[in-house]
């Protein structure tokens, strides 16, 4: 896609309570920040949901989301990932576009959502 293309996606303000705090200033754990998320579909660590997204697709919204499959733990703070939890639960609620992308991986291949959002200050 060009840069013109993603120009022209509207664009949400961005309000200072999308962002959450970073971790060494707020001092709560992955899981704090994962129930921040799950909160904002109505779930919590022992109740998932099925949410239907703008398709009509369903979404399974659990901590499993945020799980490393590879090293086992929760992936939450890498790349400081923490502040844009709440940023990527109104995503995944109201995406400016949805991409179907072809993910390979080892010999299997499965088709991927990417859910696009573009925000502004």
């Amino acid at each position: 896609m060009n840069k013109a293309a993603i120009e022209s996606l509207p664009a949400k303000p961005l309000k200072k309570d999308m962002l959450l705090p970073a971790h060494d200033k707020s001092g709560w754990s992955e899981i704090d920040y994962v129930n921040r998320f799950l909160k904002e579909f109505g779930a919590d660590m022992d109740n998932p949901v099925i949410y239907r997204d703008v398709m009509n697709d369903p979404i399974v919204i659990s901590d499993e989301l945020f799980k490393d499959r590879i090293k086992g733990g929760y992936k939450v703070f890498k790349a400081g990932r923490e502040m844009y939890i709440k940023l990527l639960a109104d995503t995944i609620k109201d995406p400016a576009e949805i991409w179907l992308t072809w993910v390979q991986v080892e010999n299997k291949a499965r088709l991927c959502k990417r859910y696009i959002g573009i925000y502004k200050e």
